[in-house]
């Protein structure tokens, strides 16, 4: 008589070519590829959530850095990673929107070459002055662009968000804007610190520090509604720009054609990784607010927001300059 083990045995083994048993996935490391050089924030995010996935779930998963190109190298790499379910891409919003629009060619194909796993971050940029600065409010700043006082520090990294940001503001109020673009956010923030350029924008995360630390005082914040990072700035929907709804967001993607299975483990997996207070807090910290989008959600805001962005850096003379 057969034993119930050599039973249980003998179902797996019949399902499966060959008569072998199927190994649960996943049975290796899977890497996590960063387009930016290592202690940058998604970097940061994605070893926080390599870690706590690797504590919920037992899986090993090894974040692999590889820079260069406003993203384009790494996304690259692993559009051309075979789809087994063992490269994962970390993600920001230049690489899905606006490479795709800046540059003449790309090296990959962002509607075609990625499956979303999850968006993980929606980071708003802020608008900031100088603590010393006459410019305490919005209202005061727009008041300053009568005295010609139109230019504004920026962070000039490949897509430009701040630029993009400050075309939209733009086109909602009505007003002229100067950009002056810095080779990175310390940079842009020195030039406002010491008098040389009135108005920084940024994303909120390398700006919090100085936040902070009062050495700046921030304006707005780029959203229709408030962050709970800084719940005290008025959001550009409450200071009368309407349309004004710009983040950046983070997020992972697959290869296209991944396995589904493996790509909905993925998904459950990196959203019960971020769904855990202890990495939340830990990201609220560092400026980067969890906003939890699983794939077929998250595919519908790049779907929407490929359209506006597009339109935007079009009319900004920006499309193919890269």
């Amino acid at each position: 008589m057969k034993t119930p083990y050599f039973l249980s045995m003998l179902a797996l083994a019949s399902v499966m070519p060959g008569g072998h048993v199927q190994a649960q996935y996943p049975e290796r490391p899977i890497t996590m590829v960063v387009p930016f050089a290592p202690g940058g924030g998604s970097d940061t995010l994605s070893r926080l959530v390599a870690q706590k996935v690797a504590e919920q779930q037992g899986a090993s998963l090894v974040v692999e850095n590889r820079p260069g190109g406003n993203t384009t190298i790494g996304a690259r790499y692993v559009a051309r990673a075979k789809p087994d379910g063992y490269t994962v891409l970390t993600a920001i919003d230049a690489t899905m929107l606006f490479n795709p629009v800046l540059y003449k060619e790309l090296s990959y194909e962002p509607s075609g070459d990625f499956d979303p796993v999850a968006m993980a971050t929606y980071m708003p940029l802020v608008l900031s002055v100088a603590p010393d600065s006459s410019i305490q409010t919005v209202g005061q700043w727009i008041e300053s662009l009568k005295k010609g006082q139109t230019d504004y520090a920026m962070y000039a990294h490949g897509a430009m968000p701040g630029r993009i940001a400050m075309e939209i503001i733009t086109r909602s109020a009505g007003i002229t804007l100067t950009p002056v673009p810095f080779n990175g956010s310390t940079p842009a923030l020195q030039a406002v610190l010491g008098g040389h350029v009135p108005v920084l924008i940024d994303a909120l995360a390398p700006s919090l520090p100085q936040l902070k630390a009062d050495k700046l005082r921030p304006l707005i914040v780029t959203t229709q509604a408030r962050t709970p990072i800084l719940p005290n700035v008025p959001a550009a929907g409450e200071a009368g720009f309407s349309g004004v709804d710009l983040a950046s967001w983070t997020g992972f993607f697959v290869p296209a054609g991944t396995d589904p299975a493996k790509r909905q483990w993925l998904e459950d997996a990196f959203v019960q990784a971020l769904s855990d207070p202890d990495l939340v807090s830990k990201l609220r910290q560092l400026g980067m607010d969890v906003t939890i989008k699983r794939g077929a959600e998250f595919q519908q805001q790049i779907d929407r927001d490929g359209v506006r962005y597009k339109q935007v850096i079009t009319d900004a003379g920006l499309a193919g300059t890269m």
